[in-house]
């Protein structure tokens, strides 16, 4: 998302003048190159668009962090409060929390394995 707002913010603010930007010159701006992409080039394209890249990058990581830590806090909330329940054992949940974890994260893990086997067998 940011960075199509970064695209944009040069290419329109570009078009319809002699100076104008293809999408190929915009994609070697914003990695750092020259419009023709044979050189790097940190000037005025560049930063006109990363002005816009920057801070907006900046805001959706800040939002997916507050997102994330208000999903952990309902878990959590949730998990304390089954625990509190006097014929719930608290224990046995925190147990079974972990164990969730460790499936997820060998799930995780073998999927891995399998993607680079098969990216290896290519």
């Amino acid at each position: 998302m940011a960075c199509v707002v970064a695209l944009l913010s040069v290419g329109l603010g570009l078009l319809g003048t002699p100076l104008a930007l293809d999408i190929s010159s915009l994609a070697h701006v914003f990695i750092g190159l020259d419009p023709e992409g044979r050189h790097w080039q940190f000037g005025p394209y560049f930063c006109v668009m990363h002005t816009t890249f920057i801070p907006l990058i900046v805001y959706l990581a800040l939002l997916w962090v507050c997102w994330t830590a208000k999903v952990a806090l309902l878990v959590g909330r949730l998990f304390v409060g089954r625990a509190m329940h006097q014929d719930i054992n608290g224990l046995r949940m925190t147990s079974g929390l972990f164990a969730v974890f460790a499936a997820v994260l060998g799930a995780a893990t073998y999927f891995t394995f399998v993607a680079e086997q098969l990216l290896n067998a290519r």
